[in-house]
């Protein structure tokens, strides 16, 4: 875990430039300064408004979707973080359709390697498998009855769930084309095995507090089951 870990630490480290110099950044690109200016203005203005700790939350979410951004690989361990851990988490604030964690991950995946591909496709080829064209071909079956189901107009509840299922089904390619080298299968292998290993953890323990405080409330045997079904009130 610690290797993993150390290992993600690098790999966000190597998306960020390492030698920048801000004077001449400054004075060639006046729209960089304002966008500094307007940046730091916002930052004071959040920590007077939110307090410092939503700021800092904040921060190291601009930091995090910045290496999604740069990193496939990060992506795809984000990915496998928001699947184990935070599946149904949204965004904080109220919009006409609020994304879950797990759209905007799988978006920002598909995003980044479809752009990688057009910008350097002599590079990065465009790798469909064995199994790509019957993944299309069901993709395909599903939009069509879509329309069909909806008499060709689907309510945009209807899209947002459909949206929210390509982009699950379209995680296939986005593995297989983010996925190519033997180091890259080991990273993704060791990141889905440490998040499998945390949901585990935070499982037994929740299972282990429940029937201690139960035990001790006097909840008959098993110590799982319901309040109203033991009869008895545990915490």
């Amino acid at each position: 875990m610690l290797r993993l870990a150390r290992q993600l630490i690098l790999q966000i480290m190597q998306t960020f430039p390492k030698h920048i110099d801000l004077r001449r950044l400054l004075a060639s690109s006046p729209l960089f300064a304002v966008a500094l200016a307007l940046g730091g203005g916002a930052l004071v203005g959040g920590m007077t408004a939110l307090g410092p700790i939503y700021v800092a939350l904040g921060l190291v979410a601009l930091a995090v979707a910045y290496a999604m951004l740069t990193s496939t690989d990060l992506g795809l361990a984000a990915v496998f973080a928001i699947v184990t851990l935070l599946p149904f988490a949204t965004l904080p604030f109220k919009a006409i359709i609020t994304p879950n964690f797990l759209t905007l991950a799988l978006l920002a995946l598909f995003g980044v390697w479809v752009l990688r591909l057009l910008a350097y496709s002599e590079q990065y080829p465009l790798v469909m498998t064995p199994l790509g064209l019957p993944v299309l071909g069901f993709v395909g079956l599903t939009f069509f009855s879509l329309f069909l189901g909806a008499r060709g107009l689907p309510d945009p509840q209807t899209l947002h769930n459909y949206a929210k299922f390509l982009l699950g089904v379209l995680l296939f390619f986005s593995v297989v084309n983010v996925v190519r080298t033997r180091q890259q299968i080991r990273f993704a292998l060791r990141a889905l095995i440490w998040q499998v290993v945390r949901w585990a953890t935070w499982l037994a323990a929740l299972c282990a507090g429940r029937c201690t405080c139960a035990f001790f409330a006097g909840a008959p045997w098993p110590y799982w089951l319901p309040r109203e079904r033991a009869g008895v009130a545990v915490c």
